[in-house]
């Protein structure tokens, strides 16, 4: 009984340091589009609300198309930046039907554009994390 009462201290603990690593994190699924907002320190950026519903005031806006089953064609994958500095992101692409996950990649985006990449098809998600600007 007392190793139960342990393992139940415990656990929420586990979940609270996995939430926490996660909580900087922007996941887009195929056909979405998520609006962040940041808080700023120097070149770090905290991840403060992510959103489908379209926030004009957003920094960053992550999408990725639709996919289209019926068609085996790359997918694009699509970062906004709306800082003035370069933007810097890992991205995580999740791919349905592949037993080994694609590794993450690390890309960018300059001050005031826009970055676009060509997925694999079948990709089921986007996990964006590891923001940074660049002076």
């Amino acid at each position: 009984m007392k190793h139960l009462l342990l393992l139940l201290l415990f656990v929420p603990l586990g979940v609270v340091a996995y939430g926490s690593e996660r909580s900087n994190t922007v996941l887009v699924h195929p056909g979405e589009t998520i609006y962040a907002r940041f808080t700023q320190k120097g070149t770090k950026l905290k991840l403060i609300s992510a959103t489908k519903e379209k926030d004009d005031q957003a920094q960053v806006v992550v999408e990725l198309a639709a996919v289209d089953p019926t068609k085996k064609e790359m997918i694009t994958f699509k970062v906004i930046n709306n800082f003035a500095l370069e933007l810097r992101y890992r991205a995580e692409v999740k791919v349905m039907k592949e037993s080994v996950p694609l590794p993450p990649t690390t890309s960018r985006a300059v001050g005031g554009k826009m970055s676009l990449e060509k997925l694999p098809p079948f990709t089921e998600e986007v996990a964006v994390t590891a923001f940074v600007l660049v002076k």
